[in-house]
């Protein structure tokens, strides 16, 4: 199964790739097996690369293109389809936010009544110690 996480390493937006999807071993500079990458950067959108697995750490500057470069047509149909992937993506941000929000309403209601029967009890705890006290 294929997993992915995304970085921004140096202004470079770049997603590992989790699976490698290529036949034998690339290896970089450090003698360790190379990861594959993809890049975001307008230029080269969508486009896979292999890259030192310890960039965090001590690159050793290993860089390989794994994919051809693209027609410009490709470029801009994938831009665009990655501004449209990104606005939905501000959108769910958004509601789940405002899902947070109103859950966090709901829990306030609830404790403002939970609240609200405590005082009545309080209250009425109250006018019956008073009672008690007048007739004594």
């Amino acid at each position: 199964m294929s997993s992915s996480s995304s970085s921004v390493v140096g202004g470079r937006n770049i997603q590992h790739e989790g699976s490698f999807e290529y036949n034998g071993d690339v290896f970089c500079y450090c003698g360790e097996k190379s990861q594959m990458w993809t890049t975001w950067k307008t230029e080269n959108i969508g486009r896979r690369f292999f890259g030192c697995p310890n960039f965090k750490v001590a690159d050793c500057g290993f860089f390989k293109w794994h994919d051809a470069e693209l027609s410009e047509r490709a470029k801009i149909v994938l831009h665009e389809m990655k501004k449209k992937n990104d606005v939905l993506k501000r959108k769910i941000r958004s509601f789940n936010s405002r899902n947070n929000q109103e859950d966090e309403i709901t829990e306030l209601k609830t404790k403002l009544i939970e609240l609200k029967v405590e005082m009545k009890t309080t209250k009425d705890q109250l006018k019956r110690l008073n009672r008690e006290k007048i007739c004594t």
